[in-house]
């Protein structure tokens, strides 16, 4: 299983597709663009879409006045199946409603399909039922930050279970809430596998490690200055707080009028950019003085707190006259 959405994308009548081009993941400051590219798609679709709903509309006409005298399940599934019936709108006696859909978003099954076949006055239905097979194993794959407690529970509810999509989805969405909560912002899952040769699922999580530190904006100022403020380093775990101490203490140098964090993680390589402005280093100062005793003198001061970008303080003073 390549990921959590691959059956419901599999499962749905169309998928649409926009083309983002060359936006990231996180190019949360292009949502604009991003919404128009996803309504420009789904218009170039609506000529499919509203066929979808003909065929639909169609269907319903042909069962609508026809009534069930027998509903079975082929026997591989019946048990799921009588779980699931209760939800079913299709009843012996009842006018046929299409239920596959129903059952679909059970999240319990790979496939789904009817068979309708009509005797005169009366009516069979039989469902087919593609079920996920029950997990015997959970393996998890990360690098030890995981909670201990959230991954007991889930294992307990789901061994011995059989597979659904959807509360594996819960658990992936409580996960990745847990860790942004304790600070590893760039955790993510990177893929959820299931073996059915042991009827094993192994979920791979990356807690955020940062492949690559850069430094952005600094003309005068040299890197290593930057980088020994910020507390974290390459193949380090990117936490929120640690990088807040980081801003703070580049920020504290008193060299900077700005400093920001950027995220990316094209081409493979999760890379960490402080995006820094830099202030004014150098500072002058010009005096002059006349007196009858000294007659007349004059002096230059020009100062820097950032000395070849070393943010080292030196200054060059000059007289002119008697000082």
């Amino acid at each position: 299983m390549a990921d959590p959405t691959y059956f419901s994308r599999e499962a749905a009548s169309l998928v649409i597709r926009p083309d983002f081009g060359d936006y990231k993941s996180g190019s949360f400051n292009a949502a604009d663009s991003l919404i128009r590219l996803g309504y420009e798609a789904a218009i170039a679709q609506m000529d499919t879409i509203r066929k979808l709903f003909e065929v639909q509309r169609e269907d319903d006409a042909l069962y609508k006045n026809v009534s069930v005298t027998r509903i079975t399940c082929d026997g591989k599934a019946q048990k799921l199946f009588n779980e699931l019936r209760v939800d079913l709108k299709t009843r012996v006696g009842e006018q046929l409603s299409v239920d596959l859909n129903t059952m679909n978003n059970s999240g319990f099954l790979q496939d789904a399909y009817a068979e309708v076949k009509l005797h005169g006055n009366s009516t069979e239905v039989n469902f087919f039922l593609k079920p996920f097979p029950e997990i015997q194993q959970i393996r998890f794959r990360h690098s030890g930050l995981l909670p201990d407690t959230l991954l007991t529970a889930f294992r307990m509810q789901t061994v011995g279970k059989r597979l659904s999509i959807f509360k594996l989805q819960s658990f992936i969405r409580e996960l990745l809430r847990n860790l942004s909560s304790r600070g590893y912002a760039f955790a993510t899952v990177e893929s959820v596998k299931f073996d059915r040769r042991g009827n094993e699922l192994t979920i791979r999580v990356d807690e955020g490690n940062v492949d690559e530190i850069v430094v952005v904006g600094n003309n005068v100022t040299q890197d290593f200055v930057i980088l020994r403020e910020f507390p974290l380093e390459p193949e380090d775990v990117f936490r929120s707080k640690g990088a807040l101490r980081g801003i703070r203490n580049i920020y504290g140098t008193g060299l900077f009028n700005r400093v920001t964090l950027q995220f990316d993680n094209s081409e493979g390589r999760k890379r960490l950019s402080l995006i820094v402005r830099e202030r004014r280093y150098l500072l002058t100062r010009l005096g002059a003085n006349y007196s009858l005793e000294r007659k007349s003198n004059g002096f230059v001061v020009l100062g820097g707190d950032n000395f070849l970008g070393t943010a080292t303080k030196a200054s060059v003073f000059g007289a002119i006259g008697d000082f």
